[in-house]
Protein backbone atom coordinates (compact mmCIF):
# COMPACT_ATOMS: atom_id res chain seq x y z
CA UNK A 1 0.00 0.00 0.00
CA UNK A 2 1.12 3.50 -0.65
CA UNK A 3 -0.12 5.07 2.42
CA UNK A 4 -1.12 8.33 0.39
CA UNK A 5 -4.37 10.20 1.47
CA UNK A 6 -6.59 11.90 -0.60
CA UNK A 7 -5.32 15.12 1.66
CA UNK A 8 -1.95 14.70 1.06
CA UNK A 9 -3.08 14.07 -3.17
CA UNK A 10 -4.91 17.85 -2.88
CA UNK A 11 -1.64 19.44 -1.63
CA UNK A 12 -0.49 19.42 -5.10
CA UNK A 13 -1.53 22.08 -7.42
CA UNK A 14 -1.64 23.05 -11.28
CA UNK A 15 -2.61 26.11 -12.29
CA UNK A 16 -4.86 24.48 -15.01
CA UNK A 17 -6.42 21.65 -12.78
CA UNK A 18 -9.16 23.15 -10.31
CA UNK A 19 -11.86 21.78 -8.47
CA UNK A 20 -11.68 18.26 -6.61
CA UNK A 21 -13.43 15.83 -8.65
CA UNK A 22 -12.14 12.62 -9.81
CA UNK A 23 -10.29 13.48 -13.30
CA UNK A 24 -8.69 15.88 -11.22
CA UNK A 25 -7.83 14.06 -8.89
CA UNK A 26 -6.16 11.61 -11.07
CA UNK A 27 -3.97 14.21 -12.18
CA UNK A 28 -2.85 14.54 -8.54
CA UNK A 29 -2.61 11.37 -8.26
CA UNK A 30 0.22 10.54 -11.31
CA UNK A 31 1.67 14.04 -10.43
CA UNK A 32 2.52 12.80 -6.69
CA UNK A 33 4.00 9.28 -7.85
CA UNK A 34 5.93 10.83 -10.57
CA UNK A 35 4.37 8.78 -13.31
CA UNK A 36 3.21 12.74 -14.78
CA UNK A 37 4.92 16.01 -14.78
CA UNK A 38 3.80 19.49 -15.16
CA UNK A 39 4.92 21.34 -18.50
CA UNK A 40 6.06 24.48 -16.36
CA UNK A 41 4.88 27.38 -15.11
CA UNK A 42 2.89 25.65 -12.36
CA UNK A 43 0.78 23.97 -15.92
CA UNK A 44 -0.05 20.70 -16.03
CA UNK A 45 -1.93 21.19 -19.62
CA UNK A 46 -4.67 18.46 -19.19
CA UNK A 47 -6.81 18.32 -22.66
CA UNK A 48 -2.85 18.32 -25.02
CA UNK A 49 -2.94 15.12 -26.86
CA UNK A 50 -0.43 12.45 -26.07
CA UNK A 51 2.18 11.30 -28.46
CA UNK A 52 3.08 7.45 -28.53
CA UNK A 53 6.89 8.99 -27.71
CA UNK A 54 5.00 10.60 -24.90
CA UNK A 55 2.81 7.22 -24.15
CA UNK A 56 6.19 5.29 -23.93
CA UNK A 57 8.15 7.22 -21.51
CA UNK A 58 4.69 7.44 -19.46
CA UNK A 59 4.44 3.39 -19.49
CA UNK A 60 8.06 3.01 -18.55
CA UNK A 61 7.51 4.99 -15.43
CA UNK A 62 4.59 3.30 -14.57
CA UNK A 63 6.83 -0.03 -13.83
CA UNK A 64 8.57 0.53 -10.89
CA UNK A 65 11.93 -1.89 -11.72
CA UNK A 66 11.88 -0.44 -15.10
CA UNK A 67 15.41 0.50 -15.10
CA UNK A 68 17.37 2.49 -17.72
CA UNK A 69 17.97 0.90 -20.91
CA UNK A 70 21.44 0.39 -22.11
CA UNK A 71 23.11 1.26 -24.91
CA UNK A 72 22.93 -2.55 -26.54
CA UNK A 73 19.49 -3.12 -25.63
CA UNK A 74 18.40 0.42 -27.61
CA UNK A 75 20.37 -0.53 -30.44
CA UNK A 76 19.09 -4.23 -30.89
CA UNK A 77 15.45 -2.60 -30.23
CA UNK A 78 15.45 -0.06 -32.30
CA UNK A 79 13.05 1.49 -35.09
CA UNK A 80 14.33 3.60 -37.98
CA UNK A 81 12.91 6.14 -37.16
CA UNK A 82 13.97 6.67 -33.28
CA UNK A 83 16.95 8.16 -33.11
CA UNK A 84 19.52 6.83 -30.78
CA UNK A 85 20.03 10.25 -28.97
CA UNK A 86 16.36 11.20 -28.48
CA UNK A 87 14.86 12.29 -25.63
CA UNK A 88 12.61 8.96 -25.49
CA UNK A 89 15.20 6.37 -26.92
CA UNK A 90 15.40 4.76 -23.90
CA UNK A 91 11.74 4.34 -23.07
CA UNK A 92 10.84 2.86 -26.50
CA UNK A 93 13.92 0.67 -26.48
CA UNK A 94 12.26 -0.96 -22.73
CA UNK A 95 8.46 -0.81 -24.18
CA UNK A 96 9.73 -3.10 -27.47
CA UNK A 97 12.28 -5.18 -25.34
CA UNK A 98 9.18 -5.78 -22.87
CA UNK A 99 6.88 -6.37 -25.51
CA UNK A 100 4.27 -3.53 -25.06
CA UNK A 101 5.12 -2.01 -28.29
CA UNK A 102 6.05 -3.35 -31.54
CA UNK A 103 5.98 -1.11 -34.00
CA UNK A 104 3.82 -0.26 -37.71
CA UNK A 105 3.49 -2.79 -40.27
CA UNK A 106 6.73 -1.01 -41.56
CA UNK A 107 8.93 -1.29 -39.22
CA UNK A 108 8.54 2.13 -37.80
CA UNK A 109 7.70 3.74 -34.47
CA UNK A 110 5.61 7.27 -35.58
CA UNK A 111 6.89 8.58 -32.52
CA UNK A 112 4.98 12.53 -32.91
CA UNK A 113 1.74 10.31 -34.16
CA UNK A 114 -0.92 10.75 -31.61
CA UNK A 115 -1.77 7.52 -30.04
CA UNK A 116 -5.37 7.05 -30.28
CA UNK A 117 -8.03 4.86 -27.98
CA UNK A 118 -7.35 1.68 -29.66
CA UNK A 119 -3.53 1.76 -29.36
CA UNK A 120 -3.45 2.79 -25.42
CA UNK A 121 -5.55 -0.23 -24.63
CA UNK A 122 -3.62 -2.67 -26.30
CA UNK A 123 -0.39 -0.86 -24.96
CA UNK A 124 -2.01 -0.80 -21.27
CA UNK A 125 -3.37 -4.40 -21.81
CA UNK A 126 0.34 -5.29 -22.36
CA UNK A 127 1.72 -3.42 -19.58
CA UNK A 128 -0.93 -5.15 -16.89
CA UNK A 129 0.23 -8.61 -18.43
CA UNK A 130 3.84 -7.00 -17.51
CA UNK A 131 2.48 -6.01 -13.84
CA UNK A 132 1.86 -9.35 -12.93
CA UNK A 133 -2.56 -8.79 -13.63
CA UNK A 134 -2.69 -11.99 -16.53
CA UNK A 135 -5.45 -9.63 -18.04
CA UNK A 136 -8.54 -11.85 -19.09
CA UNK A 137 -11.06 -10.53 -21.99
CA UNK A 138 -14.30 -11.74 -23.31
CA UNK A 139 -13.43 -9.80 -26.47
CA UNK A 140 -16.92 -8.84 -26.81
CA UNK A 141 -17.69 -4.85 -27.59
CA UNK A 142 -21.42 -6.31 -29.13
CA UNK A 143 -22.84 -3.86 -26.06
CA UNK A 144 -21.32 -0.62 -27.50
CA UNK A 145 -22.49 1.40 -30.55
CA UNK A 146 -19.56 1.62 -31.80
CA UNK A 147 -18.04 -1.61 -30.93
CA UNK A 148 -17.79 -3.30 -34.40
CA UNK A 149 -15.21 -0.34 -35.40
CA UNK A 150 -12.91 -1.77 -33.07
CA UNK A 151 -9.76 -3.46 -35.10
CA UNK A 152 -9.53 -7.23 -34.54
CA UNK A 153 -6.25 -7.01 -33.26
CA UNK A 154 -7.31 -4.68 -30.35
CA UNK A 155 -11.28 -5.93 -29.46
CA UNK A 156 -9.71 -8.43 -26.57
CA UNK A 157 -7.70 -5.40 -25.05
CA UNK A 158 -10.09 -3.03 -25.46
CA UNK A 159 -12.53 -5.40 -24.26
CA UNK A 160 -10.43 -5.43 -21.29
CA UNK A 161 -10.05 -1.77 -20.80
CA UNK A 162 -14.06 -1.89 -20.37
CA UNK A 163 -14.60 -4.99 -18.25
CA UNK A 164 -11.70 -4.06 -16.02
CA UNK A 165 -12.96 -0.42 -15.57
CA UNK A 166 -9.67 0.86 -16.97
CA UNK A 167 -11.41 2.51 -19.30
CA UNK A 168 -14.46 3.72 -17.31
CA UNK A 169 -13.63 7.56 -17.44
CA UNK A 170 -13.48 7.57 -20.84
CA UNK A 171 -16.17 5.58 -22.64
CA UNK A 172 -19.35 5.39 -21.77
CA UNK A 173 -21.44 3.71 -24.72
CA UNK A 174 -19.79 4.74 -27.37
CA UNK A 175 -15.75 4.17 -27.47
CA UNK A 176 -14.67 6.23 -30.11
CA UNK A 177 -11.91 3.60 -30.78
CA UNK A 178 -9.98 6.51 -33.50
CA UNK A 179 -10.28 9.53 -30.77
CA UNK A 180 -6.62 10.52 -29.59
CA UNK A 181 -6.12 10.22 -25.68
CA UNK A 182 -5.26 13.70 -23.48
CA UNK A 183 -2.97 14.20 -20.58
CA UNK A 184 -5.87 13.75 -18.51
CA UNK A 185 -7.53 10.88 -20.02
CA UNK A 186 -4.34 9.10 -19.49
CA UNK A 187 -3.98 9.85 -16.19
CA UNK A 188 -7.33 8.83 -15.40
CA UNK A 189 -6.94 5.32 -17.61
CA UNK A 190 -3.66 4.53 -15.22
CA UNK A 191 -5.28 5.46 -11.78
CA UNK A 192 -7.86 3.14 -13.27
CA UNK A 193 -5.41 0.48 -14.15
CA UNK A 194 -3.07 0.72 -11.01
CA UNK A 195 -6.24 -0.10 -9.32
CA UNK A 196 -7.31 -2.82 -11.06
CA UNK A 197 -4.06 -4.76 -11.17
CA UNK A 198 -2.32 -3.41 -8.10
CA UNK A 199 -5.24 -2.89 -6.12
CA UNK A 200 -3.96 0.07 -4.55
CA UNK A 201 -6.18 1.81 -2.02
CA UNK A 202 -6.22 5.15 -3.24
CA UNK A 203 -6.22 4.57 -6.66
CA UNK A 204 -9.14 2.07 -6.12
CA UNK A 205 -11.00 4.97 -4.36
CA UNK A 206 -10.47 7.33 -6.88
CA UNK A 207 -11.21 4.81 -9.81
CA UNK A 208 -14.35 3.82 -8.39
CA UNK A 209 -15.43 7.31 -8.40
CA UNK A 210 -14.19 8.47 -12.09
CA UNK A 211 -16.60 7.10 -14.60
CA UNK A 212 -18.61 8.04 -17.65
CA UNK A 213 -22.43 7.07 -17.60
CA UNK A 214 -24.55 6.92 -20.69
CA UNK A 215 -25.96 9.61 -22.62
CA UNK A 216 -29.12 10.19 -22.15
CA UNK A 217 -30.75 12.43 -24.68
CA UNK A 218 -33.75 13.62 -25.81
CA UNK A 219 -32.50 13.32 -29.12
CA UNK A 220 -30.08 10.54 -30.16
CA UNK A 221 -29.84 12.02 -33.66
CA UNK A 222 -28.65 15.60 -32.17
CA UNK A 223 -26.00 13.83 -29.69
CA UNK A 224 -25.03 12.04 -32.87
CA UNK A 225 -24.35 15.05 -35.01
CA UNK A 226 -22.63 16.96 -31.95
CA UNK A 227 -20.79 13.98 -31.51
CA UNK A 228 -19.87 13.86 -35.31
CA UNK A 229 -18.72 17.05 -34.94
CA UNK A 230 -16.09 16.84 -32.24
CA UNK A 231 -14.50 13.89 -33.95
CA UNK A 232 -14.35 15.33 -36.80
CA UNK A 233 -12.42 18.62 -35.44
CA UNK A 234 -10.00 16.04 -33.63
CA UNK A 235 -9.38 14.29 -37.01
CA UNK A 236 -8.61 18.21 -38.27
CA UNK A 237 -6.17 18.53 -35.12
CA UNK A 238 -4.41 15.27 -35.35
CA UNK A 239 -3.60 15.86 -39.38
CA UNK A 240 -2.93 19.43 -38.43
CA UNK A 241 0.32 18.57 -35.55
CA UNK A 242 1.35 15.00 -37.09
CA UNK A 243 0.56 15.14 -40.46
CA UNK A 244 -1.44 11.64 -40.23
CA UNK A 245 -4.79 10.66 -38.89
Amino acid sequence: ESGVTLEALRSISFTDVAGEGPAQDAVRYVAYFGIMEGVGEGRFDPDALLTRAQTAALLQRMVSDASDTNEAVKTGQSFPDVATDAWYADAVAWAAQSGIITGNADGTFAPDRRVTRTELAVLLWREAALLGGAPASSGDLSAYRDGAQVPSYAREAVAWALETGVYDALVADTIYPDLPVSREQFAQAAVALTAAVEAEPLAMELAASDSRAPVVSASRANHDAIQAAVDAAAAVLMEKETGTV
